[in-house]
């Protein structure tokens, strides 16, 4: 009985190494690259502000995007690389990222830096440069000009004939309020 149960399991095993052997082909030995090609993107700004900057940025290709708002300088491009480690990173929903940044200030010029990638494995874009110019004309009487953590920077504009104006500060979270009175300078 032991014979038979041992060519069994020899004729068993020989069929089974017979089919995996003939199941295998030359299309085994093709393994598939990933997509190596860096990911294209489109920006678009919609509105600048003194202390706001409104863009979008859109890719088919992208899992997520990093931007970067710095002054101008010449001798500052940063890398993809760089961006996706220093600057403010976001992913995209259905391809399209509406971005607002409130990194700028009134009256200045900015770039801003843009750069994309594919993940798995991470593929990065090229580091695209947008020009901002937050130097806008007055149009209120009180304008911001710059919005920071722990203060901010504002323009108040007098009208003709006024020669004194009292400007008046509440810190919303408590019902302390600090008063200053500055005298206007005609100009």
């Amino acid at each position: 009985m032991q014979k038979i149960l041992s060519r069994f399991a020899l004729l068993v095993t020989a069929a089974g190494l017979s089919v995996a052997v003939a199941s295998c082909s030359d299309d085994d030995d093709k393994v598939i690259a990933p997509d190596m090609e860096p990911p294209t993107f489109n920006i678009t700004v919609s509105e600048v502000q003194r202390t706001q900057a409104d863009f979008s940025i859109s890719s088919a290709e992208a899992a997520d995007y990093a931007y970067i708002v710095a002054e101008p300088n010449e001798s500052y491009m940063p890398t993809a690389e760089e961006l996706f480690t220093d600057g403010t990173i976001g992913q995209f929903e259905k391809g399209v990222a509406e971005v607002t940044t409130l990194d700028v200030e009134g009256g200045k010029k900015f770039d801003i830096y843009v750069a994309v990638r594919r993940i798995n494995p991470y593929v990065y874009s090229e580091v695209k440069k947008v020009d901002l110019n937050t130097d806008l004309p007055y149009n209120d009487l009180v304008t911001l000009d710059r919005v920071g953590k722990t203060d901010f920077k504002y323009h108040v504009e007098f009208p003709e004939g006024v020669t004194s104006m009292k400007h008046v500060v509440i810190k919303k979270p408590t019902t302390r309020r600090l008063k200053t009175s500055l005298p206007c300078l005609a100009p």
